[in-house]
Parts: structure tokens; C-alpha cells; sequence
């Protein structure tokens, strides 16, 4: 959190500026800076993603997206309790009833 936002800062990839509304919240935007580095990522991340994606069709694309945020919602609120790596599995699969599909 912090530290990447430090991070940024330190780059001049965003810039940061006082609340008006609230005096202890920091309000942060992109920078010209930050724009300019995006915009020479962004061929990068477009040849990424269409990597990731396959040979998915648009619909096949959907159905994944669908799919994964589905996954995200049941997983979420487990791994934010934070429970030890040694536990997680045993702790996760007594409190969930999993059912065969």
C-alpha cells in the first residue's frame, strides 16, 4: 500500500495533494510523468493480455471473466482472515461444505 504509493511518488509517477474536504486524507492522481510511462506499457500489456487470453473467442472470454469473479467472491473472504499457510487448507475445507457438482 504505502510503500508503493511512496514508491510513485519517488518516481514522479503521481503526484498527491491535501484534501480539501478532509485535512487527513491525500488526494493522488497520475502524473504526466506517470501518463507517459503507461502509454509505452500499454502495447505490453495488450500483447499480455491477448496471451493470457489464447484462443478464447469473446464469448469464451466472457464465460472466463464470469467465472473468475465468481471464484473471487467465494475466495475473498477467506484469505482476508489471514489464516496461517499450515491451517488454510484444513480450517478452509472444515467450514465450507463442497459438494460434488
Amino acid at each position: 500500500g504505502m510503500l508503493i504509493i511512496t514508491r510513485l511518488l519517488r518516481h514522479g509517477l503521481i503526484e498527491q495533494t491535501d484534501s480539501d474536504l478532509d485535512k487527513r486524507s491525500k488526494l493522488i492522481r497520475i502524473s504526466e510523468r506517470g501518463l507517459e510511462v503507461l502509454e509505452k506499457q500499454m502495447e505490453k500489456i495488450r500483447k499480455a493480455t491477448n496471451i493470457v487470453a489464447g484462443n478464447l473467442n469473446h464469448h469464451e472470454k466472457m464465460d472466463l471473466i464470469r467465472i473468475l469473479n465468481k471464484l473471487d467472491h467465494f475466495h475473498y473472504p477467506i484469505f482476508s482472515r489471514n489464516i496461517h499457510s499450515d491451517e488454510l487448507i484444513n480450517t478452509v475445507y472444515d467450514e465450507y461444505i463442497f459438494k460434488e457438482l
